[in-house]
């Protein structure tokens, strides 16, 4: 962010969350009785109006982020949702040219669903979501515990992202998570096992890692791997970070 002069007074930030912090905070008065207060420093920050609707549905107004400073880019609806998993596989399938291939991704995502360790993470009365392990459990409850809206949750990825091991096969990987509103593939792990046995699982890591990173220069996706339940990189890169600007 360049540098911005608060329009209330004299002080100039070049980090969008103390510019918007600082106007709820300081000058509260300033805020419309009927608006949030960061809600609103935010809409002087991007000069535009308070408030964005769904992409999908175009309708629907949408969460505002407290946390990331961001609106979600889907509203409540679940129809909104699925159009928006679909409109992503489509849009993979325009990049990468492989729709012959989404049946076997398709097919995946239910042997995820039908895992012996899957089961459903309520997130509340409305929401629900398919995990696999405490791990991903705990990555929903973090979401849950700052505020972040179910809406701006996709479980798994609806990507599906194709890689070759050393033989020339075709792998597909699907990413634990993806947040829209932060253009965001989450992967949830446990520390790296060392054990020699374990080199080709380490191996297979290494080549999803780097499929990840080509991607982010193609369609400029973000990719952050979360190990033992650490959020450290994700609240202070992704949450928190002046650098992921805002889509609108």
């Amino acid at each position: 962010m360049r540098n911005t002069r608060c329009p209330f007074c004299i002080k100039i930030f070049n980090d969008k969350h103390q510019f918007c912090h600082h106007i709820a905070n300081v000058h509260n008065d300033q805020t419309p009785e009927d608006a949030d207060p960061l809600e609103f420093a935010y809409s002087l920050l991007v000069h535009k109006p308070i408030g964005r609707i769904c992409v999908m549905c175009r309708n629907n107004k949408v969460n505002f982020n407290q946390q990331s400073l961001k609106y979600d880019r889907i509203c409540s609806d679940p129809k909104c949702k699925e159009a928006y998993v679909k409109m992503m596989k489509a849009r993979m399938v325009k990049v990468h040219g492989q729709e012959h291939l989404l049946n076997d991704a398709d097919m995946q995502r239910k042997m995820i669903y039908n895992h012996p360790n899957a089961r459903d993470f309520v997130w509340d009365e409305d929401h629900k979501f398919r995990v696999i392990g405490t791990y991903e459990e705990d990555f929903l409850k973090k979401l849950r515990s700052i505020g972040w809206s179910p809406n701006d949750v996709i479980a798994p990825s609806p990507n599906n992202y194709w890689y070759k091991w050393k033989d020339g096969t075709l792998h597909l990987y699907i990413p634990d998570f993806y947040i829209p509103s932060l253009s965001l593939e989450v992967e949830i792990k446990e520390s790296d096992n060392h054990h020699p046995r374990m080199e080709h699982a380490r191996e297979i890591e290494h080549l999803k890692d780097q499929r990840l990173r080509d991607e982010e220069k193609k369609t400029h996706i973000h990719y952050i791997k979360i190990v033992d339940k650490n959020y450290d990189e994700f609240m202070r890169d992704y949450v928190k970070s002046d650098e992921n600007k805002p889509e609108d």
